[in-house]
């Protein structure tokens, strides 16, 4: 059926409790025999965050893991590694909003929002780097390209999130597909 995920896959979703996180992760149960999903987030696994992973059943288990922190995250793939023999995917969904006027951000407000879409992703592919994964897909913004009023640190972070799924194109192995929600 043309879909990336594969039976007996283990992927990785960052944002994972987020909508967009549980969409793909609802998805990939329903189409992919045998997969495990491992969400990851910043938050701790509090009851609304238990819940959610708990209405996805037993092949879905919830990180805490901060993607913009190297070394948490190194160690994380390491475990990964050794529990699961690595990845099959990376579905990247994490981001913050800070929305104000750019005059009006602090450096703060403006590296909150830059930390998961530019660290995160350069630390997920990275670390990734010896997988061979089948994909990885990092979601933007269509602010990356037209901008949005309010959202300036965004769009940045959007932005390079393109540029860098296209340098990344054809230097690793699988699809490196490039989706825009809003």
């Amino acid at each position: 059926d043309g879909l990336p995920w594969r039976d007996d896959g283990t992927y990785l979703i960052t944002g994972g409790t987020g909508g967009l996180g549980l969409i793909f992760a609802r998805e990939i149960l329903a189409r992919a025999k045998d997969s495990r999903l491992l969400l990851v987030g910043r938050s701790a696994l509090d009851a609304t965050v238990r819940s959610k992973v708990s209405d996805l059943g037993v092949r879905a288990s919830y990180h805490q893991v901060d993607v913009t922190d190297r070394a948490s995250l190194s160690a994380f793939f390491a475990e990964i590694d050794r529990d699961h023999g690595g990845l099959n995917g990376i579905i990247h969904g994490a981001g913050v909003l800070r929305d104000s006027f750019l005059l009006k951000k602090s450096e703060g407000d403006i590296d909150q929002v830059l930390a998961p879409k530019v660290d995160g992703l350069v630390n997920l592919d990275e670390l990734s780097s010896g997988m061979a994964l089948d994909f990885m897909v990092a979601f933007s913004s269509l602010s990356g390209v037209l901008g949005n009023v309010g959202q300036g640190g965004y769009a940045m972070a959007n932005g390079f999130m393109d540029g860098y799924m296209r340098w990344r194109s054809g230097r690793r192995p699988g699809r490196w597909p490039r989706l825009r929600c809003r």
